[in-house]
């Protein structure tokens, strides 16, 4: 086996590295969007309920207050209103999901305080939007996914980039870094990925150039193989 074949190889190898991690990520995705859909039903049918006769369900109650804290850490900023008033307290960075439970319990069976009840809703309506937004963030990032996956060029380039992080997710596994120093060093890595990333772009662009002979001899091998 010559160098010629050898690049050849190479190339196919990172782009089915980069196909496969664009699986995992779907796949991720899809059970990103799942849990987040689940989340939402169960949410709508507790507050719906709620509204009956203002008193939350124990049964709702304890679905839902197992699943707060994946729910929060899931949406992230989208879970997070940057200021928010409260009886003329005003808060930073409210984590709506996590406090929505305890404005629940303040009107919990005596459902003739109009104002609080008022406040609720727009809190809910809050939850409502955040959790529908998440799930429209993520059907996209899905749809550019699996738009990406049929892209040898897309792959090779994200096939490069998980090569170029496995020693950081060695030294991070290892515990030799923490994730601090990881972020503090993430322009850095994200420099020498992209100079990576276009060398190995134009050396193998190049590479199936030049040897494209060579390349489509075995692409007719491989057909003829599986067809006769």
């Amino acid at each position: 086996m010559d160098y010629r074949q050898i690049a050849i190889f190479i190339t196919f190898g990172i782009i089915f590295i980069g196909f496969s991690f664009r699986l995992y990520c779907i796949n991720s995705l899809l059970k990103r969007r799942s849990f987040t859909v689940s989340f939402r039903n169960l949410f709508i049918e507790m507050v719906n309920l709620f509204y009956e006769d203002y008193i939350i369900k124990d049964s709702l109650y304890k679905k839902y207050i197992r699943e707060v804290d994946a729910i929060q850490e899931e949406l992230g900023s989208d879970g997070i209103l940057s200021n928010y008033i409260d009886q003329g307290v005003h808060y930073l960075n409210y984590p709506v999901f996590s406090n929505v439970i305890p404005e629940l319990r303040a009107v919990d069976g005596i459902g003739d305080n109009r104002i609080k009840i008022k406040q609720i809703s727009h809190l809910v309506g809050i939850c409502c939007d955040s959790l529908n937004r998440h799930i429209g963030n993520l059907e996209r990032r899905l749809k550019r996914e699996r738009k990406a996956i049929f892209n040898p060029f897309s792959c090779f380039i994200l096939g490069i980039r998980f090569v170029i992080h496995i020693p950081e997710d060695i030294l991070f596994r290892c515990g030799f870094v923490s994730h601090n120093e990881i972020i503090s060093s993430n322009s850095l890595y994200k420099t020498i990925g992209m100079s990576v990333t276009i060398i190995g772009v134009v050396s193998s662009v190049t590479t199936i150039m030049l040897v494209w002979n060579v390349t489509l001899d075995y692409l007719i091998k491989v057909i003829q193989y599986f067809i006769f």
